[in-house]
C-alpha cells in the first residue's frame, strides 16, 4: 500500500514466498515461482514525481473527518434549539404561581 500512496514501483525478493516486480498502480508486472533457486533481471522504473500523499499525508483524510463532524453538529443545530427553547417554556410555566 506504501508504494500504491508514494507511486512507486516495489520490488520483492523473498526466500520462501513471491518473488515479484509490482508496478506503481499494485498489478504484479513479473513473478517467479515460489520455493525455487531462481535468478532474474525484472522491468521496473525509477520515479521523480511526488504525489499529493507524499506532500501533505493524512491532512485530506483528517479534513475529511472535521468536515464530516461539523456537517454532523450543523444538522443537529435544529433539534437542540427546539428542545432548548422547550425547557425554557418548561421553566417559566414552574414559577409563575
Amino acid at each position: 500500500m506504501r508504494a500504491v500512496e508514494n507511486n512507486r514501483w516495489l520490488i520483492r525478493s523473498t526466500n520462501d514466498g513471491i518473488t515479484a516486480s509490482i508496478d506503481p498502480v499494485g498489478h504484479i508486472d513479473e513473478r517467479l515461482p515460489p520455493y525455487q533457486e531462481l535468478v532474474a533481471t525484472m522491468h521496473f522504473a525509477f520515479r521523480n514525481a511526488t504525489t499529493f500523499y507524499t506532500n501533505y499525508g493524512d491532512w485530506f483524510a483528517w479534513s475529511c473527518l472535521i468536515a464530516a463532524a461539523l456537517a454532523l453538529i450543523w444538522s443537529q443545530r435544529p433539534n437542540f434549539d427546539a428542545t432548548l427553547l422547550a425547557n425554557r417554556a418548561g421553566s417559566q410555566a414552574r414559577r409563575r404561581p
